[in-house]
C-alpha cells in the first residue's frame, strides 16, 4: 500500500475492512453451525437413537467445511445485516402505532421496506442451526422454517443475548486493547491508533466468536 497512489488505496483499504468483516463473520458462523446444530440435534433426535456427542461435531464440522460452506459464506456476509434490519422492524413496531408520522413515513416506502423484510427474514440467524441438523441450504432452511415455524422469528428478536454478549465482548476487547496499547506505545510512534484499533477490532472478533458458542445454543433452544 505504501507504493500505490492514495486513491488505490482507499479503495485496497475498503476490500480488505471487508475480506476481515467476512472473514470474522464465517468462523462465527462455523461455530454457530457445529454447536447450534449439535444442541438443536439433541432435542430433536429419536428417543431411542444413542447419544453420540463427539461423532456429530465430527460430523456437523466436516459439513461446514464441504457441503455447506457455500451457505455459510453467504451468512456469513447477508446475515449481520438482515438482524440489524429485523431489530428496527421489531423496535418500530413495538414503539410506535400505526397511526403514528413515523410509521406513516415508512409506509409510503412500502414496496422497499417490504423487500427488505423479506431478505431479511430469508437471512436470519436462527436457519443456521437448522441448516446443519437438516442437511439443506440456508434460503431452503429459512423458508421452511418462515413456513412452519413463524413465531421462532418474532421470539429471537425479543430475546437479548447477543446484545448482553456484545457488551461483554466491547469489555473485554477494549481492556486487552488498551494494555496491548499502552506496552506498544512507545514502539509503535505514529502507527499507534492504528494499532490500537486493530487490536480492538481482532480482540472482539476473537471474543465475540468465543462467546458465541452460548449464544449458538440458545437459537436451537428458541427452534
Amino acid at each position: 500500500l505504501a507504493t500505490v497512489s492514495p486513491a488505490y488505496v482507499a479503495v485496497m483499504t475498503v476490500v480488505m475492512m471487508l475480506s476481515l468483516y467476512w472473514t470474522a463473520q464465517f468462523f462465527h458462523h462455523f461455530i454457530g453451525f457445529v454447536i447450534g446444530g449439535c444442541t438443536l440435534w439433541y432435542f430433536a433426535k429419536d428417543e431411542n437413537e444413542p447419544i453420540d456427542r463427539a461423532n456429530r461435531i465430527i460430523l456437523y464440522t466436516q459439513c461446514a467445511l464441504t457441503t455447506s460452506f457455500g451457505s455459510l459464506a453467504k451468512a456469513a456476509l447477508f446475515i449481520m445485516p438482515s438482524q440489524f434490519i429485523l431489530h428496527v422492524h421489531a423496535w418500530l413496531n413495538r414503539n410506535f402505532s400505526a397511526s403514528s408520522l413515523c410509521m406513516r413515513c415508512l409506509g409510503c416506502c412500502a414496496p422497499l421496506g417490504a423487500s427488505l423484510l423479506h431478505f431479511a427474514r430469508r437471512f436470519n440467524k436462527l436457519s443456521i442451526c437448522s441448516m446443519a441438523v437438516y442437511g439443506r441450504t440456508l434460503l431452503r432452511t429459512a423458508d421452511d422454517q418462515l413456513m412452519y415455524y413463524p413465531g421462532t422469528l418474532k421470539t429471537s428478536q425479543e430475546e437479548y443475548t447477543s446484545y448482553s454478549l456484545g457488551c461483554i465482548s466491547t469489555c473485554l476487547a477494549g481492556l486487552i486493547s488498551i494494555i496491548f496499547g499502552l506496552c506498544a506505545e512507545s514502539k509503535e510512534l505514529y502507527s499507534w491508533p492504528l494499532f490500537f484499533c486493530m487490536c480492538f477490532y481482532l480482540s472482539y472478533f476473537g471474543v465475540n466468536i468465543a462467546l458465541h458458542v452460548y449464544s449458538s445454543a440458545v437459537d436451537a433452544c428458541i427452534i
